[in-house]
């Protein structure tokens, strides 16, 4: 027993080879089952991942999303077999990765095997329904390598390059968490082998290999690359303000504690690492884990609900990948991540005990079984069908209504296209709530009015979601609605529409008007043939600015409705205050119920923007 334990410490090969085998027992019996696809808003966007992935659709041109071709790999989704097939076996092994991350720091930190096993094991416990961000494990992996380079005797260019592929492969699944791998890998990339220029040479030469790879398998052009990275840059610009929201059941004040404690732990650690690194280890350090907890702080607390759990999660990890140098230390590092883990926990509002509900060997063993049973991956796609369907409960006159044309789902339920068997043919952004920037929502009033636009559109009256005026909801694409096509069938929440000859007149201006707190503001009814819109310009201060992009605006604009089937206030991007903003219907256009009572309004105030100006126009909308 002891040679072999001896032979296991000199051998780094056969400790590599039992660290792997280790963490995938651990996940495999930690194993958290699939989940179902459904219908609400974000299932309705991850089906859809696997719908353009299916059928080859353009990312830049058809479709316009933060996340990439790949995207759909983080959702292991039956949707459709082969996306399943391989969403899921990419799962699997980031999940190993991680776990094998955590083991091997937790070893490193406390210089014992059995607590790193520990900590690896209810890692993969917590991470339960949280999706693993390859963004982030770059991020923690190149802590790792820049403090301890993996430096190979021969091919050391293979580890530059295949860091290089790493990032690139994280683009391709989302940009913000591409551009995170690509910052500090390309900075660990820098250590390994011959150090410098030509180890980031071999980072590049990787790394494009490996993004021209997965572009052009996915189905994509490269003449759309540029058009895919400049609209998804406009929905990651637009994302603090479009998607700010404070949960009031998950968001108190002791996930700052939380934050904070585990942030001054990380630098007390990257300052105690210093003092032993080179300069340029330590630069590389100190860039590294700023990203990383500015990026963890914005996702945690921009949406300030179940999001933070993952925040949690990774700032409790970031001390354990640090090289402690007194092991009394590291033990306190092991700590501060159970803290994390816990917290991770709790921020999920979950009973691990009665809702994580792991399957662990039996339930991989099941779905291990479908990568090869193609009879039983397409009855459990028939099963979440049926599924779907009846949660959505669409009449079968809307859908005849509907029949095989080309047609888009709006505001969001893209699962309706999947359920049904619709011919999908969305407009770029293909859920009006993630419409957060003013060149976004021309881009699909624009398709919309196009003739490559879709003929029918499928449209659900929902609630409003997060404040949200459904209304206000990419604004210039409500008008469109409304100008370019005509309802054709409504039964319950459902309408079909299909396009039609625009039939609205020209702007006409009515009225102006300068804002003083948040007084009511007479909105001009126009001719009863005309539906009344509205600009408003406002200009928030530097310090507004500033704190909307180090954390996030101190204060949403809101319009309120007095007249609405709701007297709370409406939140708004910034973005899209110029509209123009649809206040007016006229009584002959048909509206489901719920947007007719927002339609038809005589007042209105703004709050939160003091000194903005409105605008009223209206345009004739013919019968």
């Amino acid at each position: 027993m002891n040679e072999l334990v001896q032979r296991w410490r000199a051998s780094r090969r056969i400790r590599a080879l039992t660290l792997c085998a280790i963490a995938v027992v651990i996940v495999i019996a930690t194993w958290y089952p699939s989940p179902h696809p459904s219908a609400g808003f974000d299932p309705s966007w991850q089906i859809a991942l696997h719908l353009i992935a299916a059928e080859r659709m353009d990312f830049g041109t058809d479709v316009v999303f933060t996340y990439g071709p790949l995207g759909f790999v983080l959702f292991p989704q039956t949707v459709t077999g082969t996306t399943w097939a391989i969403a899921f076996v990419v799962t699997f092994l980031l999940r190993v990765a991680l776990v094998l991350l955590v083991i091997g720091a937790t070893r490193r930190a406390t210089g014992h095997i059995l607590p790193a096993i520990v900590a690896g094991f209810v890692c993969a416990a917590t991470l339960g329904p949280l999706i693993t961000i390859p963004g982030m494990l770059a991020a923690l992996a190149a802590i790792v390598l820049i403090q301890q380079p993996a430096r190979l005797r021969r091919m050391s260019w293979l580890v530059a390059s295949a860091l290089g592929a790493a990032a690139a492969l994280c683009l391709l699944i989302k940009l913000d968490s591409g551009v995170v791998a690509t910052i500090t890998l390309g900075l660990a990339a820098w250590f390994q082998g011959p150090r410098g220029m030509r180890a980031l040479g071999q980072f590049a030469g990787g790394y494009i290999v490996a993004f021209l790879a997965g572009w052009l398998a996915t189905g994509n052009p490269l003449s759309t690359i540029g058009s895919w990275l400049g609209w998804s840059r406009q929905m990651v610009s637009g994302y603090t303000e479009g998607a700010m929201f404070t949960d009031a059941r998950v968001g108190p004040g002791w996930h700052f504690t939380v934050f904070f404690s585990a942030l001054a732990l990380v630098a007390i650690g990257a300052w105690w690492a210093w003092r032993g690194r080179t300069r340029s280890e330590r630069a590389a350090l100190w860039v590294v884990l700023g990203l990383v907890c500015w990026v963890e702080f914005k996702h945690g607390f921009v949406r300030h609900d179940t999001h933070v759990a993952g925040t949690l999660l990774t700032l409790g990890l970031l001390p354990l990948m640090l090289r402690w140098p007194r092991r009394y230390v590291g033990w306190l590092a092991l700590a501060a991540a159970s803290v994390g883990l816990v917290g991770a926990l709790n921020a999920m509002d979950l009973d691990p005990w009665q809702r994580l509900e792991p399957t662990g060997a039996r339930g991989f063993a099941r779905e291990a079984r479908m990568l090869v049973d193609s009879a039983r991956r397409e009855r459990t796609i028939a099963q979440s069908r049926a599924a779907v369907r009846r949660t959505l409960a669409i009449d079968p006159a809307v859908i005849d209504a509907v029949g095989a044309d080309p047609v888009h789902v709006a505001p969001h339920e893209t699962s309706a296209v999947w359920a049904y068997g619709l011919n999908w043919h969305p407009v770029p952004q293909f859920q009006s709530f993630s419409t957060w920037t003013g060149g976004l929502d021309r881009l699909n009033a624009d398709r919309m009015g196009s003739s490559d636009g879709p003929p029918v559109i499928l449209r659900e009256s929902t609630a409003r979601l997060d404040r949200h005026n459904p209304l206000f909801e990419s604004p210039r694409e409500n008008v469109a609605l409304i100008c370019d096509y005509r309802q054709t069938r409504l039964v319950g929440r459902w309408e079909v529409l299909r396009r039609t000859a625009n039939r609205c007149g020209p702007e006409r201006r009515l009225s102006s008007v300068r804002v003083r707190g948040t007084d009511p503001i007479t909105i001009p009814a126009g001719r009863a043939d005309e539906m009344v819109l509205a600009r408003i310009r406002w200009s928030p201060g530097i310090a507004w600015r500033l704190q909307s992009l180090i954390v996030r605006p101190p204060a949403m604009p809101e319009i309120g409705l007095p007249q609405g089937p709701s007297r709370q206030t409406y939140r708004i991007p910034r973005a899209l205050l110029g509209g123009p903003l649809v206040l007016r219907v006229p009584a002959d256009v048909v509206l489901p119920h719920r947007l007719r009572q927002l339609a038809d309004l005589e007042t209105m105030r703004l709050v939160h923007m003091d000194g903005a100006s409105v605008e009223f126009i209206a345009r004739a909308v013919r019968s």
